[in-house]
């Protein structure tokens, strides 16, 4: 029992240590081309020390919390590639238009009336069995 609930529970913890270290890494690329964007002398670099010099004072005026909600819910308003559009389950954020034999696991259609298609689910495999589960919940 306790092996099986450990095991998804240290996945979770080697996930989120990949995540870490490809975050860190990514922090200090980033933190370092500001850094050096906001020590460039000359007037020809002035855009540039701008734009580096707003990124930090935006970053750092803004609370965590209001940086987090700009990231979470403005990202996906700007409907970018690789960018989940509803950023609470990662699916696009409309309602789920599957037929009734996809919502109700095919109890609602004989089991030899073809399934139309559905945008949000898989379609089936073959014509005997019963549609894939509806994958927009």
């Amino acid at each position: 029992m306790t092996v099986v609930v450990a095991a998804p529970i240290l996945e979770g913890l080697w996930l989120d240590i990949r995540v870490l270290v490809v975050a860190e890494i990514g922090i200090l690329v980033l933190g370092l081309v500001v850094a050096s964007l906001r020590t460039l002398a000359g007037p020809v670099f002035f855009p540039l020390r701008a734009l580096a010099t707003g990124y930090v004072d935006l970053f750092r005026g803004v609370p965590l919390l209001i940086a987090l909600y700009l990231i979470g819910f403005g990202l996906p308003v700007l409907r970018l590639k690789g960018v989940p559009h509803d950023p609470l389950s990662g699916h696009p954020p409309r309602s789920c238009r599957c037929p009734p034999a996809c919502r109700g696991g095919g109890r609602t259609r004989p089991p030899a009336a073809p399934t139309p298609p559905c945008r949000c689910c898989r379609p089936p495999r073959s014509a005997d069995r019963r549609p894939p589960p509806c994958r927009c919940r």
